[in-house]
């Protein structure tokens, strides 16, 4: 009887330390892992946006804001609507398009 409550009383440990690891290791989530929008995407989306017909300093204005402000997953989803479409951009990108607008005067 003692030994099974020993052994018991170690798998429950050990789910403990085990359950307190994923959990203080923040899983795949974790904000300290650096994901970045691969180079041939950026530079898709600026000659894209160029050859739509917008101001080379909007696209620039837009690639910068865009990749210091969404999500590497934000920022691949409105190339890939830019490339599919032409002329359509994600609600997500065209918050940063008015804003650069905005500031540059566009």
């Amino acid at each position: 009887m003692p030994v099974g409550v020993l052994a018991a009383g170690t798998v429950v440990v050990v789910a403990l330390v085990i359950a307190a690891v994923v959990l203080f290791s923040g899983g795949d989530d974790d904000p300290g892992e650096a994901v970045e929008v691969p180079a041939a995407t950026v530079a898709s989306f600026e000659r894209l946006c160029v050859d739509g017909g917008a101001p080379a300093d909007l696209c620039r204005c837009a690639v910068d804001d865009a990749l210091e402000n969404l999500s590497p997953a934000e920022f691949i989803a409105a190339e890939e609507e830019l490339r599919r479409d032409g002329d359509s951009l994600t609600p997500a990108m065209t918050a940063v398009f008015l804003d650069c607008e905005d500031r540059l005067g566009v």
